[in-house]
């Protein structure tokens, strides 16, 4: 587990994220907070999700060299509120119904594919630069409706980063 969030830790840091939570094998990680960088954050994520799905198809597990990892992933765009909570072990927290969104993207979601919701498309489209696919509409339940939901495929250019970065100590 500890080489699998060192990995995590050195691909996060090519993007401008921030992970604020994690726990077993789920976390959260976000973009324009604490600094903002407007519209460029959605760009960010999608970025960091497509290099550690190219990254994870070439992670070894150390004691089970013969299995892969299947990772899901999903994200929404929107307002969000980040707090330090507690003062014996303070943490980074952040409070929206935006992080609730991008839960049900993930839980949502499907192995080895990146779900997302039409607000980040619409925000991706803006930007430019990246190729997604009509998953559907998700029904989100009786507060918010039913949303149009995609699959981030890949930047138009088709270039991924494949290279996993290891820590020093366990890349050789």
């Amino acid at each position: 587990m500890n080489v699998f969030y060192g990995t995590l830790d050195i691909r996060f840091r090519k993007f401008r994220v921030y992970n604020v939570h994690s726990m077993a094998d789920e976390f959260m990680v976000v973009s324009g907070m604490p600094q903002d960088i407007g519209e460029e954050h959605v760009s960010e994520i999608a970025a960091m999700a497509l290099d550690l799905l190219a990254g994870s198809v070439v992670f070894q597990i150390p004691h089970k060299p013969n299995k892969k990892i299947n990772i899901r992933m999903g994200f929404h765009s929107g307002p969000a509120t980040g707090v330090v909570a507690g003062s014996r072990i303070p943490n980074y927290c952040v409070m929206c119904d935006t992080a609730n969104v991008a839960r049900v993207m993930e839980k949502m979601g499907e192995g080895m594919r990146i779900h997302i919701s039409s607000t980040s498309k619409e925000l991706l489209d803006k930007v430019g630069g990246y190729r997604c696919d009509s998953r559907g509409f998700l029904d989100l339940g009786v507060k918010r409706g039913q949303i149009e939901t995609f699959w981030l495929v890949g930047p138009d250019n088709g270039e991924l980063d494949t290279e996993i970065g290891l820590p020093e100590s366990q890349g050789k």
